[in-house]
């Protein structure tokens, strides 16, 4: 995406411009997909958002929550879970820090484009969506490496009882969120 094209995106003024909560659990991981990962947020063209990153990793990678620490950007918000948490009870935690109309699920080795908020923003505002997903690419350690792609299909309901999208990057509406989490069908 040009310079010139994410300014405009800067620029748009949607009719319904929601609030993007990115719900991360920062995980053993490389160093450098964690900073890679963090300046892909940063780097967004569609700014209003917050970030809620809650730290599971293990003693031997307490360092990757001083990079989190170091993050200046008010918009994100660093806790430490003091135990080991099931992927359900880090879901509920995560509900504590939801402010958003809409909630962003990606993992921690997840770099985005820069214009990756704006599009679901986007299709939020074109198509009133309530769940948006996207393809993405794979990549090797060294990050700048791609090394194939990982392509969604349209909308398929049998793609979707049976493909993990909350895994990758996917945004729902944090209504239908709170509905999922509350009956336990996450």
């Amino acid at each position: 995406v040009s310079k010139e094209i994410l300014q405009q995106q800067r620029d748009t003024e949607f009719d319904n411009p929601v609030k993007l909560s990115v719900l991360l659990t920062l995980t053993n991981n490389d160093e450098d997909i964690i900073r890679a990962m963090i300046d892909s947020i940063l780097n967004q063209s569609y700014a209003n958002y917050e970030v809620s990153i809650l730290d599971v990793t293990d003693k031997a990678h307490a360092y990757l929550g001083n990079i989190c620490k170091e993050i200046t950007d008010e918009r994100f918000k660093y806790t430490k879970l003091k135990k080991n948490y099931t992927a359900f009870e880090i879901l509920k935690e995560q509900k504590k820090y939801i402010n958003g109309e809409y909630c962003v699920f990606m993992e921690c080795s997840d770099i985005l484009m820069p214009n990756a908020f704006y599009e679901c923003v986007k299709a939020i505002n074109e198509k009133n969506a309530e769940f948006v997903y996207s393809d993405n690419g794979l990549y090797d350690v060294r990050v700048s490496n791609i090394i194939g792609y990982n392509i969604k299909p349209d909308y398929s309901l049998y793609n979707l009882e049976f493909t993990n999208y909350i895994r990758s990057f996917s945004v729902v509406e944090t209504r239908i969120f709170m509905v999922l989490l509350e009956s336990g069908e996450l």
